[in-house]
């Protein structure tokens, strides 16, 4: 997360959200993965800006499970 003041009034706000779900069938995850990123879009406040698009879906290991990861940079401006 990054914060930073815009002409001493205004709030800058920076941050990465990340979804991630179970990697165990191919298939099944792309899905939920689409679907989980739709419903954090859709959640998104008015005031908030989408920096980039969603990142490709890439697995990684956690812990001793495989996960499907996809993130996305998002903009807050707001005044203080």
């Amino acid at each position: 997360m990054t914060i930073g003041a815009i002409g001493g009034r205004r709030i800058h706000v920076r941050f990465d959200v990340t979804c991630i779900v179970g990697a165990a069938d191919n298939q099944a995850a792309l899905a939920n993965i689409e679907t989980l990123m739709l419903s954090v879009t859709d959640l998104l406040a008015d005031n908030i800006a989408l920096l980039n698009g969603w990142t490709q879906p890439t697995i990684q290991q956690i812990g001793n499970s495989e996960m499907l990861i996809s993130q996305i940079s998002v903009e807050l401006v707001t005044t203080n």
